[in-house]
């Protein structure tokens, strides 16, 4: 089992303290990289969510680079009930990490 830490957000007891993150389980893969389903212990709770992990040295990713900091920009900015919850992104040198809200049963809805 990998883990990671990430720094708490404001909803987090300590403001300085990092929170121990287990990855679980790959949940899907995609064309910039993978999302794995993982725990934390936050407030002697455990919270799931998900990582997307994208893989900076990657070529889809290298001839991309402006669709992902268009991705990052609107997953920072959006806000709304019916949709997933942007938490955290991490950056680092070899890869980018988005942790998000995790949603155990997805409903696809299309439109006619």
């Amino acid at each position: 089992m990998e883990t990671a830490s990430i720094e708490p957000n404001r909803t987090t007891a300590s403001h300085k303290a990092k929170i121990k993150v287990f990855f679980e389980k790959t949940i899907g893969k995609g064309t910039f990289g993978q999302v794995k389903y993982c725990v934390a212990k936050v407030n002697n709770e455990t919270i799931g969510f998900a990582v997307k992990i994208i893989d900076k040295k990657s070529s889809v990713y290298q001839c991309n680079i402006s669709a992902m900091s268009r991705e990052i920009i609107i997953s920072k900015k959006v806000n709304h009930p019916s949709l997933i919850k942007f938490i955290k992104i991490i950056t680092h040198p070899n890869y980018i990490y988005m942790y998000m809200e995790y949603c155990k049963y997805t409903i696809l809805l299309l439109s006619c």
